[in-house]
């Protein structure tokens, strides 16, 4: 296989192939060794890939076609340490594709592929495999490569002489992964079409070879019953990999220990509980520091999401950690109200005296004689009207741009938006195609603290300066796979930003627990403990309304190395071959997201204005190792493709209708509007199909044209 397609390829095999560059290339061999032809593959701009068989010769190069039948199975010649044709093995691994079996051949594995992909079992000749004790079939996860397999299988049990067949399903695949995926996983350095890294190799094996023992089930030829019926439809969404541990610990004696009184009694997942008090502490420590690293400042605000099932108690943790600063917030409107009543009166006088002045009477003075006076005049004499008055205002709800610029130039400097429904912001107005870019990109410059140009009423601008805001959304799965596939939010670096939680879910396993949480001390110290850092004084700068001065902190050495070696240590793995390449614009934050929460941590335990310690700098560090794996975890294992999220689109649609069959013509007739075109009504079923939900009937003499499908299970 050639990788390097710029320096070597083979003679005659095009480095484009509509306009898809060629990505790699392997070569088939005969009985005596000798290259019969190639498979190419170029991958598309948009993910996709073109497969391509070279097996005509035209003197020394090679010219586009697929061989003669029986085709050769690739793979047979290039196991390390067999030079022969001839199979010499005690088992063989069976795949879909030559980059499959090229990986495992890298890691010592007899692998072999069909060419031609998952309908060219019946094509290829398997009779090299006469003899072999055992072979192990490696499926893609799909139904056509359920089906792939199955051909495979039967096509072996008609050899003279053959093996023990298994079939084996890798747990955790995407949908339509493969093997090379399930590498891909343990080893993200690795890019998919080189020799799998020798470093990795034994541990690959170890890993392989016990997933194998643990999955393989015999095949058997008086079993070929449909995929669905024996194993169920596959999913459209895939299982995410298994979540670590939230680190409660590292949460510090305070948000600790509310953490884990929330999680015993109301039972919700320790990451939410966890994620929930941050979020709150967050928010009332942003006006009063920021962390200042080599000159550079940085808010000790947060933005944060977490992911939970309708009836996992978000709205109970939420409520919880959030008492305090509603408490303080309530206590602190009802005193300004005073300062309210007394500005109300003064503007009041104000107008009078403006109207006064303006109708020709000089401000102050009695006259009989009224006389134009110039406005500018006037408005010298007048003075400058009242201000009113910051009206505290915490946590907003209004999740437009436009509502939080509002509260934050009109009442009050520092807010959160904190809500349990997710659904209403990502789904609002605010997010519509339209508004989007500009309301993400606003968030993003308020999480860093940068100044934003506020729109008046009316017309005109205003520019908000030193304004802070935290923000904790939580929502359902559902609601969270669209907001992070969302490709303006990711481009705009406002998921980069967000610190994300999605636990496995504890519904189902949860018994009633009988206490107090306003009579329990974790709790009494937590509340005591925000409430106290939120009425702390505002610093405001001098003739600048609702513009604050927050204390800068600094780290002490011994946590500027601490922070030194974890930013050198991440930033080591953003690169091709890292481990947080795929989430490269979230790690690239990671030390600065550390120091964030490390110095909210450090405001809770000794107030504003100290120095970061190194133990502070650690538990943030910590916190950040989590959250960089959790997002890893869900940037990879659940990702969903286009057509996927179209197949679930119109699954869904069907399962609400109970339809029972479904053509083209109904999905574009009446199906969801984004699959209401003819080529993606089609493809939507077609990836139903493939995933087993449904299947074509068989109205013609060839099934394959009919255009309509029975519906064998609704997607879930």
């Amino acid at each position: 296989m050639s990788k390097d397609p710029s320096t070597v390829h083979p003679p005659g095999v095009p480095l484009t192939f509509d306009g898809a560059p060629l990505t790699a290339s392997w070569a088939y061999r005969n009985p005596a060794g000798e290259v019969i032809g190639y498979v190419a593959r170029y991958n598309t701009k948009v993910g996709g890939k073109k497969v391509r068989p070279y097996f005509r010769r035209n003197g020394d190069s090679w010219r586009p076609g697929a061989p003669s039948a029986p085709r050769p199975i690739f793979g047979l010649d290039r196991i390390e340490g067999v030079d022969t044709y001839a199979v010499d093995a005690q088992a063989v691994y069976v795949v879909e594709g030559e980059k499959c079996a090229a990986a495992l051949q890298s890691l010592g594995y007899f692998a072999v592929s069909a060419q031609g992909g998952a309908a060219s079992a019946d094509k290829s000749d398997w009779n090299p495999l006469d003899g072999v004790p055992r072979v192990y079939l490696l499926p893609d996860n799909d139904r056509p490569g359920q089906r792939h397999m199955e051909a495979v299988a039967a096509n072996l049990s008609r050899l003279p002489s053959p093996p023990e067949v298994h079939r084996v399903n890798f747990p955790n695949l995407p949908a339509k992964g493969d093997v090379a995926d399930w590498i891909s996983e343990r080893v993200p350095e690795w890019d998919g079409f080189a020799p799998v890294p020798s470093e990795h190799r034994a541990q690959l094996r170890a890993a392989l070879d016990a997933a194998v023992a643990e999955h393989a089930e015999p095949w058997r030829a008086d079993a070929e019953v449909s995929i669905t019926e024996r194993d169920g439809p596959i999913p459209l969404r895939p299982k995410m990999p298994p979540v670590q541990p939230f680190p409660i610990d590292a949460l510090g004696p305070i948000l600790g220990p509310a953490a884990r009184a929330l999680a015993e009694v109301i039972q919700a997942p320790d990451a939410m509980c966890g994620q929930a008090v941050l979020a709150a502490a967050a928010l009332a420590v942003q006006a009063q520091a920021d962390v200042c690293i080599d000159g550079r400042r940085f808010p000790t605000s947060g933005f944060f999401l977490s992911v939970g099932e309708s009836g996992e108690r978000k709205s109970a943790v939420d409520d919880w950690a959030l008492d305090p600063i509603r408490v303080h917030e309530m206590e602190a409107q009802h005193a300004a109200e005073i300062d309210k009543r007394e500005y109300e009166l003064a503007r009041e006088a104000y107008e009078r005296r403006k109207k006064k002045a303006i109708d020709g009477e000089k401000p102050g003075k009695r006259s009989a004689v009224k006389r134009p006076i110039p406005i500018k005049e006037i408005m010298r004499e007048l003075g400058d009207p009242p201000e009113p008055p910051p009206y505290p205002h915490f946590i907003v709800s209004d999740p437009t741009l436009e509502g939080i610029q509002s509260t934050l130039k009109d009442y009050w400097p520092t807010i959160g938006l904190f809500t349990d429904e997710g659904g209403t912001v990502s789904g609002g107005w605010s997010m519509s195609k339209d508004n989007i870019l500009r309301t993400v990109s606003g968030l993003a410059d308020l999480w860093g603290g940068k100044s934003v140009v506020s729109m008046r009423r009316g017309g005109g601008r205003a520019t908000l300066r030193n304004r802070r805001l935290s923000l904790h959304l939580m929502m359902q799965p559902v609601v969270a796979a669209k907001m992070l596939e969302d490709e303006v939010m990711e481009g705009q670096g406002f998921l980069s930003r967000c610190l994300i939680v999605w636990p496995e879910s504890n519904i189902g396993n949860r018994r009633y627990a009988q206490h107090d949480l306003t009579r329990d001390e974790r709790m009494i110290r937590y509340s005591e403990c925000l409430r106290k850092v939120a009425a702390l004084p505002i610093a405001y700068a001098a003739g600048r309304r609702l513009e604050i001065e927050t204390r800068a902190m600094e780290l002490d050495p011994e946590a500027t190395e601490a922070y030194i070696q974890f930013h050198d240590e991440v930033e080591a793995q953003l690169g091709s071959r890292g481990r947080y390449n795929a989430i490269k614009g979230f790690g690239s934050k990671a030390a600065e997201q550390a120091a964030r929460l490390a110095g909210v941590l450090t405001v809770l335990a000794d107030g504003p204005g100290r120095e970061i310690n190194a133990q502070a700098m650690e538990q943030g560090i910590t916190l950040m190792r989590f959250y960089l794996e959790e997002t890893r975890r869900i940037k990879t294992g659940g990702r969903m493709t286009e057509d996927l999220r179209r197949a679930e689109l119109l699954g869904q649609w069907i399962r609400e209708k109970r339809i029972k069959a479904v053509s083209t013509r109904d999905v574009c007739n009446s199906g969801p509007n984004p699959i209401r075109e003819k080529a993606r009504a089609e493809a939507a079923l077609k990836t139903l199909e493939a995933h087993g939900y449904v299947e074509r009937e068989s109205r013609s003499v060839n099934p394959r044209k009919s255009n309509r499908w029975r519906v064998i299970a609704y997607v879930e």
